[in-house]
Parts: C-alpha cells; sequence; structure tokens
C-alpha cells in the first residue's frame, strides 16, 4: 500500500483516533517544495499572491474538469446497498408480514422486487392511462431512480458550494502543465517551501489528489463507505479520474467555517465565487520560456521588489529546465 492509500484510510476512518495516525503519515511524506502554475493575463493577482503574500481560492464548480469534485451517480450500486437495503427493509416490515418481506429483500435483485411490491400498493387513478402492472412498476422505478438523483445532487452541492480550494503540484517541468495552465508556457510557476508555513490551519489542510478509475458515488459513500460523515465533502473534492494523474496535484481545502463562525451568516455570494486569502510569499519564480519581454520585465520587478529569485525556463535536448541549472 502506498503512503497516500495508507493516509486516505486513516483520515477517512469512521474511528476519529486514525486521523492523528493521518496526519503524522501525511507529513513525514509530504513534499518541501510544491508549485502554482498561473497566468499572467490576470496581473493583479499575480501581485496578490507574490507581493501582497495572498492566494487565490477557487470554487470547485470553477474547475475546467466538468466532474471534478463530483459524485457519480451509478444506478447499479443501488442495490449493493446494506444501508439503503435496510431502510426499505424497515418501511416495508411497519405494514407488511414477515414473509412478504423476506420474499423480498433476501434476494440480491431486492430493488427490482421492491419496485413491484411498491407498485401492488398503488390505486389505480389519474396517474395511468393503462392498467398493466409494467406501467406502474416503471413509474415507480422511475420515481426512486428521481429521488436518488435529487439526492446525489443535493451531495454534490454541498462538495462544490461550501468549500474553497487553492490548488499545488508536485513538479515545476510539467509540461500539459505549463501548457495548460500558464496560457502555453506564457506565465509562471510559483514555488512554495512548505515547512515555511506556520499556520497549523495550512498544514493540516493540504492534501493529495487521489486519482480513481471510477470517481466516488456519493450515496454509496454516505451510506455505507464506513468513513465519518464530516470528511464525506473532503472525500469528493481530493478524488479525480486518473485521465488527470499527470498533474500530481496536491489541494488545499478550506471549508466555510474557516470564514464564518456562525455558518447561518454565510452570504448568498460566497456559494458562487472564490475567496482570496493571507498565504505566504513565494520562495521562487520561474518564468514561462515563452513570455513576452514586458510581462518578463513586470515580473522580475516584482520579484526583485520581494527579494525572490526569477529564473527562466528554458527547452533543452534534456527537456524543460530552469536556467539556473545549467
Amino acid at each position: 500500500m502506498s503512503w497516500k492509500e495508507e493516509f486516505k484510510k486513516e483520515y477517512f476512518s469512521a474511528d476519529f483516533r486514525d486521523i492523528d495516525k493521518a496526519m503524522l503519515t501525511k507529513k513525514i511524506n509530504m513534499p518541501s517544495k510544491l508549485y502554482r502554475y498561473r497566468s499572467l493575463n490576470n496581473e493583479q493577482r499575480f501581485i496578490d499572491e507574490v507581493l501582497e503574500r495572498r492566494i487565490f481560492m477557487s470554487n470547485p464548480k470553477e474547475f475546467n474538469d466538468p466532474f471534478d469534485s463530483s459524485s457519480i451517480l451509478k444506478v447499479e450500486d443501488i442495490s449493493k446497498s446494506e444501508k439503503l437495503k435496510n431502510i426499505f427493509e424497515e418501511w416495508v416490515s411497519r405494514f407488511s408480514d414477515r414473509s412478504i418481506v423476506r420474499s423480498i429483500f433476501k434476494h440480491k435483485n431486492w430493488f427490482e422486487r421492491l419496485n413491484g411490491f411498491t407498485a401492488n400498493l398503488i390505486e389505480y387513478e389519474n396517474e395511468f392511462t393503462g392498467s398493466c402492472v409494467e406501467e406502474k412498476e416503471r413509474w415507480v422505478k422511475q420515481y426512486y431512480y428521481g429521488e436518488f438523483e435529487r439526492l446525489n445532487e443535493h451531495i454534490n452541492r454541498l462538495s462544490t458550494s461550501f468549500s474553497k480550494v487553492a490548488c499545488f503540484t508536485e513538479s515545476n517541468t510539467n509540461l500539459p502543465m505549463w501548457a495548460h495552465y500558464t496560457n502555453g508556457h506564457k506565465g509562471v510557476c510559483l514555488e512554495y517551501d512548505f515547512p515555511k508555513i506556520l499556520k497549523s490551519t495550512f498544514v493540516d489542510r493540504m492534501f493529495p489528489v487521489f486519482y480513481v478509475n471510477e470517481l466516488p458515488n456519493g450515496i454509496s459513500l454516505v451510506l455505507d463507505s464506513g468513513i465519518n460523515r464530516v470528511s464525506s465533502s473532503d472525500y469528493l473534492l481530493l478524488h479525480k479520474l486518473n485521465d488527470w494523474n499527470y498533474e500530481k496535484e496536491w489541494r488545499l481545502v478550506l471549508d466555510a467555517s474557516f470564514w464564518y463562525t456562525n455558518l447561518k451568516n454565510i452570504p448568498k455570494e460566497f456559494y458562487e465565487e472564490g475567496k482570496i486569502i493571507d498565504f505566504i510569499r513565494p520562495s521562487k519564480i520561474y518564468l514561462g520560456y515563452k513570455v513576452a519581454e514586458d510581462k518578463e520585465e513586470f515580473v522580475r520587478e516584482i520579484g526583485k521588489r520581494c527579494g525572490i529569485p526569477v529564473v527562466k525556463m528554458q527547452c533543452t535536448n534534456y527537456g524543460l529546465k530552469p536556467e539556473d541549472e545549467f
């Protein structure tokens, strides 16, 4: 088991005593340096992040991956959920005898049998144009699935609206990252020395991203996974599909309680916008090798004012390298 898998198992355990072990596991393995790729299209944001020691926390709904931080509803997982099965079994037991309950829930396809049972409870009035059992069963199934979809949408809204995220990566020479996030090598990569972070909240709330073949199913996650419910939003925010594993991403995740002690006071705009927070100053600035002359001059001037080294990336026979490594 990799240290990241070990951390995930401990951090999301239903036993809160495992969280301390998880934080130690992360502390031992956390990179000393992490990086943020930035476009220079917004010079004021660059000034904020370098000169003013701030970083921008994004709203996850604005991420370029439409499935980022999302729960994916897998219908086939409904019948696999023991908790959901128990909920429905308790409901049916309230008005049915034991033999009927067993006839439904002892089978692997209990959900299909439940549809048929529920359909037989429906009185035929204006809901249907025909009188066949199959039509009632279709209506019941659509009703159940609609409820599951609404619950899944609610889970997604909570995970993407209640938290803000700042993204980092382990490498400053990642070609796709330079291409995607610096306007085609025309921006910068900011280096951060994480041992210099004094605010424990930032250290505690910095997490590696887990790359998976299938995104989590939020309903199964809440009902059956055994993770503590406090961490369920974090769980969704820290999983991405394997297509993105080249990013080697870390995320600083802060929820609304970082800004508001009384959650009743959260303004509407919080759920739609990003937030800027005080952080630490970058320890180094890497210029993209295609950076425009005026932008390079601007960045070097800011770096000089802050006492931060500024080096330019170069394309070499050995790959992308900072000029100070030659």
